[in-house]
């Protein structure tokens, strides 16, 4: 009888199996069997311990070549001379066909100008617009000006009511009805300038103010409408795009980039949470076809999914939308039901490949898992076959992790994806030792969930690629990536541990209240896309450090630089002193044991000397051919200086590089800890010529030509709490010396 019971039991699991690889063949862009309703779920609960009867892999077979969509026009004949827009044009190429510098006169690049803004010091992430002579960027102290290109005098400067879109603007020429205009985000509204005096234009929208939410990133135009990304911040309130007249301000449409999780059949004491999805990667738009494109973030709330079931569409995906209607044409998610804060991170490419002679349009996106997303532009199905992996289940009770992810071969991928022994850190015996105890304790592997007991080992929230993203050549239709590739623990905890009602009488509360609950939780629990403000993480932080922290933003937190000095002082005291009382009741077994996860925070596998827990090289410039999808070459970017010392160079570091392609063979990037503004030979990887920054170049180099002169000009601001070093208030242009 038993050996019947045991039968059966194998026969449901291998019917169920069955179903399930029947769902999966069925889908078109995922291989996911789930939705977002509670019966889907169910499947979870059936196989949770039981996924080793699932296939190894899946695959999504690539699209037929007689599929894809023909390339409208020839880019290696198009020129790409202007730089009207924070990553080149609509397109987000960074790619310039001016060859004035090239790799035979390198050496004799030169610095042309350095323009100080004499505001605070701090990190600016826009890369210069370029029209005629003139030069636009943000600076800090919410200001926007523009300088003359050429030697660096400031033509004008206006102050907006709030910090200008920390990630770029862009310039449009006008038509036969509007002159031309500079449009960018401050606070929650989208502006139009006059590019000549600077004056905001009354006429655009209500009273110069257009668009309704925060952006972060440079607005897209195609067909006369304003393509604007706006971000949230809190739960099952969705990050939107917006379509907007270019002359009137009018929003046309608002398409919503969270699909809600259906409450059919949902337990009535599941509160659904479900956050993130935000667009502050960027955007780009196919002018010809009508078509915007959108790279979306992680879904909220962090580390912990229990009440965001399902995959959680739209979120870590491609979006594509139709720019006159806002309608969603497809999209395409790379990690479903995210732990691990893998957003996509950087604006997605347009550009084209080669397939048998033909030319055929593309949608390209890099990844911090390190991966290279290349999909069909008009359908979105992928170029290269999409393989995923059985993951691991999660021990945190009611998360259901998805149950693959993905496991891809071609494109290559650019970064190392997970994490063994054998990646501990070799600089030294006490650096190794050190990292080795932590790996002894901890989980590791392909997807490892976040754990209650154990934190979980994974590469790179901070990398493998970031938020400037890459740059293509579309002659050589060859991309190039900058990353980071380093290590990362995350854990899960339970916040009913740390129980500080005795500190709700603290002065600083109000303020805290009034300025922090919103995103932080009326325990301090955390939100959809803030962490918790307890536990051991958070302790190492002192007073000055959380005060800094409010006065200047950190990661998604924007500044509360406008908060009184003495409120900041008060809500940094009262998070101090609530967390080291949390930490004591925490350890008190008469304190509630009623378990509420959440996510532990962001904390970084480091050595004993504060470096990389993983073997270097720890920063990689990467060459891709988007045809066959190989790596072409690959170089360590940037070098530690105290550790070249010691005779080990080559390291590589974290780096928020941003590279540029020019059709002088040339790859520019900066953003390395070294602080170096690099030149690359675009077909070898060998570096050719570099120039010491006064911070690390903080957004890639914008490249124009004025009077038959070639400029290169870069924001070397520094100052992003992820890279080590200090800040600037300078921006640094660079030209052939004739």
């Amino acid at each position: 009888m038993p050996l019947i019971k045991s039968s059966i039991k194998k026969m449901t699991y291998l019917v169920i199996c069955i179903l399930l690889a029947i769902t999966f063949s069925s889908q078109f862009h995922r291989l996911d069997f789930i939705d977002n309703s509670y019966s889907s779920l169910k499947y979870y609960s059936v196989i949770k311990d039981e996924r080793r009867y699932l296939p190894l892999y899946r695959e999504l077979p690539a699209s037929l070549e007689e599929n894809l969509t023909h390339s409208i026009s020839d880019s290696k004949n198009e020129l790409f001379t202007t730089w009207y827009r924070s990553n080149s044009n609509e397109s987000s190429l960074r790619y310039s066909s001016l060859s004035k510098i090239n790799k035979n006169n390198i050496s004799h690049l030169k610095l042309a100008f350095t323009y100080k803004s004499n505001t605070t010091p701090a990190n600016i992430q826009a890369n210069p617009v370029i029209s005629g002579s003139q030069a636009f960027f943000p600076i800090s102290d919410n200001y926007l000006v523009s300088i003359d290109a050429t030697n660096g005098s400031e033509i004008w400067r206006i102050k907006t009511a709030e910090r200008p879109a920390p990630r770029g603007l862009t310039y449009w020429g006008g038509d036969s009805r509007t002159q031309p205009r500079l449009f960018f985000a401050a606070g929650n509204h989208l502006y139009a300038v006059s590019p000549v005096d600077g004056v905001i234009i009354k006429e655009f929208g209500n009273e110069g103010a257009a668009g309704e939410g925060r952006s972060l990133v440079a607005p897209v135009i195609a067909k006369n409408v304003i393509a604007y990304p706006t971000v949230s911040y809190q739960k099952n309130i969705p990050p939107t795009v917006q379509g907007i007249d270019i002359h009137t301000g009018k929003v046309l449409w608002k398409t919503n980039l969270l699909n809600p999780v259906s409450k059919m059949e949902l337990p009535k004491a599941l509160e659904i949470e479900l956050g993130g999805g935000n667009p502050w990667a960027g955007l780009s738009a196919d002018p010809e076809r009508g078509i915007v494109y959108v790279t979306t973030g992680n879904p909220q709330p962090m580390g912990v999914g229990v009440n965001r079931p399902g995959d959680n569409h739209f979120s870590n995906s491609i979006v594509a939308i139709n720019i006159l209607s806002g309608k969603i044409l497809w999209s395409f998610q790379e990690i479903a039901h995210d732990l691990w804060d893998k957003d996509i991170p950087a604006p997605p490419i347009l550009t084209s490949i080669m397939r048998g002679g033909k030319s055929y349009d593309v949608v390209v996106a890099i990844t911090k898992h390190g991966n290279t997303i290349i999909l069909d532009r008009v359908t979105g199905k992928p170029i290269y076959p999409w393989r995923l992996k059985r993951a691991p289940a999660s021990t945190v009770p009611g998360e259901h992790t998805s149950l693959y992810q993905p496991d891809v071969q071609l494109p290559e991928p650019f970064s190392k994806q997970e994490f063994t022994s054998d990646d501990i850190t070799t600089i030294g015996r006490e650096n190794h030792n050190h990292v080795a105890e932590i790996v002894a304790r901890s989980t590791m592997g392909f997807f490892p969930p976040p754990g209650i007991q154990k934190e979980a080992i994974y590469f790179n929230t901070n990398g493998g690629a970031e938020w400037p993203g890459a740059s293509v050549d579309p002659r050589k239709n060859v991309i190039y990536i900058a990353s980071s590739e380093t290590t990362s623990l995350i854990s899960v905890i339970n916040a009913n541990q740390f129980d500080t009602s005795e500190t709700l009488s603290l002065p600083g509360r109000k303020g805290y209240e009034e300025f922090c609950q919103s995103c932080h939780g009326n325990n301090r629990q955390g939100g959809s896309a803030a962490p918790p403000l307890f536990g051991d993480e958070f302790e190492k932080f002192s007073v000055s450090q959380i005060k800094k922290i409010i006065n200047n933003g950190q990661k998604g937190m924007p500044s509360l630089g406008y908060v009184p000095e003495t409120t900041k002082e008060l809500i940094a005291d009262y998070l101090k002193i609530a967390n080291e009382i949390g930490l004591k009741n925490s350890q008190n077994p008469n304190k509630s044991s009623n378990a509420k996860y959440v996510f532990g925070g962001w904390k970084r596998l480091l050595d004993s000397e504060g470096y990389p827990g993983n073997k270097p090289p720890w920063g990689w410039l990467t060459a891709l051919n988007l045809n066959t999808g190989k790596i072409i070459w690959r170089t360590p970017l940037g070098d530690d200086e105290k550790l070249a010392r010691r005779g080990l160079k080559n390291i590589g570091t974290e780096n928020m590089g941003a590279p540029v392609a020019t059709a002088g063979g040339l790859i520019f990037c900066a953003g390395t800890t070294d602080r170096l503004l690099r030149a690359f030979d675009s077909d070898t990887g060998k570096e050719l010529w570099s120039y010491k920054l006064p911070a690390y170049g903080s957004a890639a180099p914008s490249i124009y030509e004025v009077n038959g002169n070639e400029y290169l000009l870069i924001p070397a601001t520094g100052g992003n709490s992820s890279i080590k070093g200090k800040a600037s208030d300078k921006f640094l242009a660079f030209t052939i010396k004739r």
